[in-house]
């Protein structure tokens, strides 16, 4: 068996959009209906073994609220795909859902990106979302999928696409654990509350 790889991945997208329950269904296959918002961001791990490989999923799922946007980079620095969220019955959503493509194309220029349209359950049958997914398309490693988190529908294959375009990584279970240093965890309410004293 080879040794563990840690990769790490961050769910990105609007409030209120999935991002938590989608963990959560492929995480503890659970689904609640209501979750509180997310604070800052929560990990997560998954432990797979596939093709002869050992690997760990180190899952950053990310604050959806304007407020936390200044701490997002510390959660996406160094992610080896992203999983951009967006709710296919708000449009506002997918808008936000193309900012954090963008965003994360130019910082994060070999990550795997998987754009997710959540909560499938909601659309009438036979009716479909008319949403332009031509400015995903032309980016390597970039996929589009629709699921629901409700459902269980294609949950497992947003996280089957990046295990199986991950390459491995160099980083150690040792590098790993300095990487969860408590200098990293830090408060984000207490974060936010020095940010906005530094700038007023």
């Amino acid at each position: 068996m080879q040794k563990r790889e840690h990769h790490k991945i961050v769910l990105l997208g609007d409030s209120s959009v999935g991002k938590s329950s989608i963990v959560n269904r492929y995480i503890n296959h659970r689904f609640f209906e209501y979750n509180e918002s997310t604070i800052g961001a929560a990990f997560f791990s998954k432990h797979i073994i596939t093709n002869q490989r050992n690997i760990i999923l180190d899952i950053w799922d990310t604050a959806g609220q304007e407020r936390y946007n200044s701490l997002l980079h510390m959660y996406y620095r160094g992610a080896k795909a992203a999983i951009i969220v967006y709710d296919i019955t708000n449009h506002k959503s997918f808008d936000k859902a193309k900012y954090w493509f963008q965003e994360i194309s130019k910082i994060l220029t070999d990550a795997i990106i998987v754009v997710v349209g959540n909560k499938a359950d909601l659309l009438k049958k036979n009716i479909s979302h008319n949403y332009d997914l031509h400015c995903f398309k032309d980016r390597p490693y970039t996929f589009c999928i629709d699921v629901s988190a409700k459902d269980n529908l294609n949950i497992d294959s947003i996280f089957e696409h990046i295990i199986d375009n991950l390459t491995p990584p160099v980083i150690t279970d040792d590098e790993f654990k300095l990487s969860l240093r408590p200098s990293f965890l830090i408060d984000p309410e207490q974060y936010i509350k020095n940010y906005q004293c530094q700038c007023s």
